[in-house]
Parts: structure tokens; sequence; C-alpha cells
């Protein structure tokens, strides 16, 4: 299994910050952080810019179980609050989601990363975008949480 952590550099664009083989003998820490981490990050996206209606109140949590069908088969993204038209949007939150089965592409501003069944996601207030680029559909859950 890999851990993949995202993040947002200097110049506020969203990048890869580390990739790591996590191993699966026994009881195994998948990622440990203290909200402070991340409250300048997350103080730095606009209410206006935020997908708010995906974030959890202050000090609070959201789980969601996300399918997304192949490219081909998704429909637009334009008219949800905070979302592009391409499917960017970034939340004030830390996300930690695990991809369920299939494959799905994570699209930063700097990188993008190809995921597969097992691997583990730490989002930190990152822009980003999902894509199914298989011909299967793919799922994962993803609990969002708002620093307090």
């Amino acid at each position: 299994m890999t851990r993949y952590v995202m993040g947002v550099n200097a110049e506020g664009r969203s990048y890869l910050v580390s990739q790591d083989e996590i191993s699966v003998d026994g009881s195994t820490e998948v990622w440990n952080y203290k909200p402070e981490d991340i409250t300048e990050v997350i103080s730095g996206v606009g209410k206006g810019v935020a997908a708010a209606w995906l974030e959890s109140p202050p000090g609070g949590a959201k789980w969601i179980y996300a399918r997304m069908l192949p490219i081909a088969e998704q429909p637009s993204h334009s008219k949800m609050q905070g979302i592009d038209e391409d499917g960017f949007h970034t939340t004030r939150t830390i996300d930690f989601d695990f991809i369920i089965d299939g494959e799905v592409n994570l699209i930063l501003d700097e990188d993008t990363v190809r995921l597969k069944a097992g691997d583990f996601i730490v989002i930190q207030a990152a822009r980003h975008a999902w894509r199914n680029v298989s011909d299967q559909p793919a799922s994962w859950i993803a609990l969002l949480h708002t620093p307090a």
C-alpha cells in the first residue's frame, strides 16, 4: 500500500508532498497530524473560492463514499458551487481518502498522481480534481476534517 500526501507550496499551488510505501503487517499508523500544522494553509483558502458545501463545521468531520464512472460517462461539474468545469476544487479541510477499488487520477496544480485500490491519500487544503480515465468505475472513501 502507498500513502500519498498532498499540500500547497510557497506559490500557493497544490503538489505531491510525499509518496511512501506502507507496511501491511499487523496494525500500522497511516498518518498522524496536529490540526494547527495546517491552520495557515486552510486560512489561505478564501470563503468565495472553497467548495464549502463539502466541508464539515469547524472541529467536525464529514465521511463521504465516492463512486466515479469512467470519464466518458461523467457528468459536468460546472453547476456545483466551488467546483470549476474541470472538477478542480479546494476545501478548508484535511482529507483522508482510501481507494477501495478501481483506479483514479488525482490532478494537482503541479502533479498528477495515479491511484489504485489500497492507496491512502492525505489532502491538506490543496486544490485538486479527480479523473477516472479507465473503463471501469472507481470508488473511495473520504473523511474530511475541518480543524476548529
